[in-house]
């Protein structure tokens, strides 16, 4: 069993433990035959700047085994799936559908969570424990929808930095994925 986030370590050491040696090949096994086309290039390195505003670069990256370009696929897919998700659960929360909004809250939060977007992650567990309390009065009503404004506003902060590694702006990169 290995918890997450996974660590490389651990995770040879586990394999050591519970995978068995097998025979290594001869060396000539181990080449592939003379070939007259020439390599393929490799990609150019990809870099992610070292700080996006909302995002934890580091523990995004921890998530994706330091692979950046994998941590930068993430964040567009993140931002793309997760792009109506307040509307959707405000629209819950509005029919007084406090569990289903609650529960598309929680999602946003754990996929959060799995790319270093600590603060929007804090912000809607935040939120979600207060959808479900029992005791709405007015007062409590009133810091849901301030609570909703702050999510927004950091979904909004975390869009924008996922939108300047493409090059452009929130809505010049939504509007290049609905055209596709």
């Amino acid at each position: 069993y290995l918890s997450k986030p996974i660590e490389k370590t651990e995770v040879y050491s586990v394999l050591r433990k519970w995978c068995k040696a097998t025979a290594v090949p001869d060396e000539a096994a181990c080449q592939a035959p003379p070939s007259e086309e020439t390599p393929p290039q490799a990609p150019a390195p990809f870099f992610l700047p070292a700080e996006l505003p909302g995002i934890d670069v580091p523990e995004g990256l921890k998530h994706m085994g330091d692979n950046q370009l994998l941590l930068a696929k993430a964040l567009s897919r993140f931002d793309h799936q997760h792009a109506e998700t307040l509307d959707i659960a405000w629209d819950h929360w509005e029919a007084s559908r406090r569990v289903p909004a609650r529960d598309r809250i929680l999602e946003l939060a754990y996929a959060a969570a799995g790319i270093g977007a600590k603060e929007l992650r804090l912000k809607a567990i935040g939120l979600a424990q207060l959808l479900v309390d029992e005791d709405l009065d007015k007062t409590l009503q009133a810091t849901i929808t301030e609570r909703f404004e702050e999510l927004k506003q950091a979904q909004d902060t975390d869009s924008d930095s996922i939108a300047s590694l493409q090059g452009g702006s929130r809505e010049q990169t939504r509007e290049a994925d609905n055209s596709n």
